[in-house]
């Protein structure tokens, strides 16, 4: 089905919620070059929440056993952080996030340094502080407006967790023009692009989704080792792997060492208007319900609590999520590109569609 397998650490579930699927939780992750790395923290947790926000830090200067916690505002947290950084190499913080969905979120954000053993997490990344919460367990719907079929109650699960998680991606990729690439994958490091839900190109060149996945899967090198890569660096890399050779993309769908070469060939441009033209690529299904979802949407935003009822999230509404809701390519004023599809999916389907308009791929 193309989409990333459920992380084996999801809590059970009791015979009530049996229906209810516990889902991994996705992280947001930027990469930074390492001697930026305080700096692009300290911005995007600016860029995350504002100045006059209050976070939940670590008292390095009173620690004991690491319990020591301080709400302190941005201006108040920024030494705190740089001095455990200096310390342990890595900082981080906790933060309540009103988002777009109107929901509030408590988000954690963190930055560790190259190098630093264990690497749990990506140099910066955002993850929610509750198992799943960036995935909407139960959905509000109108009441008296007749049956809906489940298919509209699965776009408004679809929509809460992409307006959100393309929210928290996009300011944290925004937030330095030293930040390069930046994607929301279900794992607790940065792994190869292809399966990851979504990504951030600085530079408007998403080809490095590519190349980066190509280095992992192949020769399991760090993804960030290929992110800073100058084109024809980026193909020498690919080059220099064994003609014919292939990397699982995801299932049993492979990607060669061609495919590869052909799209580091192509302009930016060209690449960008295939993957556009690939995720404008009709899907019967969603068709079908688009309208009675948007009508429904519109319903919810001028309607009371009372006028509300809530509908569980099941593992049918999760199918339906991750084999028939949209994706897209959208270019920010900056000139970054952004591919998202959702976690619950991956951009690989995305991708084998773009190369199969563009001939590489059959």
């Amino acid at each position: 089905m193309n989409e990333p397998s459920t992380d084996n650490e999801a809590e059970d579930e009791s015979d009530a919620d049996s229906e209810r699927v516990p889902t991994p939780r996705p992280n947001i992750f930027a990469w930074c070059p390492n001697a930026d790395r305080m700096d692009v923290f300290l911005a995007a947790v600016s860029a995350l929440t504002g100045n006059s926000k209050h976070f939940e830090v670590t008292d390095i200067d009173n620690e004991q056993d690491g319990a020591a916690k301080l709400s302190v505002n941005l201006a108040d947290a920024r030494p705190l952080l740089r001095r455990k950084y200096a310390k342990y190499n890595g900082a981080g913080a906790y933060f309540n996030f009103e988002a777009p969905s109107g929901r509030a979120l408590e988000l954690g954000v963190s930055v560790q340094a190259d190098g630093r053993e264990p690497s749990q997490f990506s140099p910066i990344g955002i993850v929610h502080w509750y198992w799943g919460f960036l995935f909407p367990s139960e959905v509000a719907l109108p009441r008296n407006s007749g049956a809906h079929p489940m298919e509209v109650a699965a776009a408004l699960a679809w929509r809460i967790a992409w307006v959100d998680i393309h929210e928290l991606l996009v300011r944290l990729g925004t937030s330095s023009v030293a930040i390069p690439f930046a994607g929301c994958a279900w794992t607790r490091e940065l792994g190869p692009p292809l399966r990851m839900g979504a990504t951030y190109h600085a530079d408007g060149n998403p080809v490095r989704d590519l190349v980066m996945s190509w280095a992992n899967l192949l020769d399991f090198e760090a993804p960030e080792g290929s992110i800073n890569l100058s084109i024809d660096a980026m193909r020498a890399r690919v080059e220099a792997s064994p003609p014919g050779s292939s990397v699982c993309a995801i299932d049993a769908e492979r990607l060669t060492r061609e495919q590869v070469l052909a799209a580091l060939a192509l302009p930016p441009k060209q690449l960008v208007d295939a993957l556009s033209a690939a995720a404008n690529k009709p899907d019967t299904q969603w068709n079908a319900i688009e309208a009675e979802f948007l009508q429904v949407l519109g319903e919810i935003k001028g309607a009371s609590t009372d006028e509300l009822e809530t509908s569980p999230v099941t593992e049918e509404h999760n199918r339906f999520i991750k084999d028939h809701t949209p994706t897209s390519v959208e270019h920010l004023e900056n000139g970054a590109v952004v591919l998202f599809a959702h976690p619950y999916r991956t951009l690989w389907p995305l991708w084998a569609d773009a190369l199969r308009l563009l001939g590489i791929r059959a």
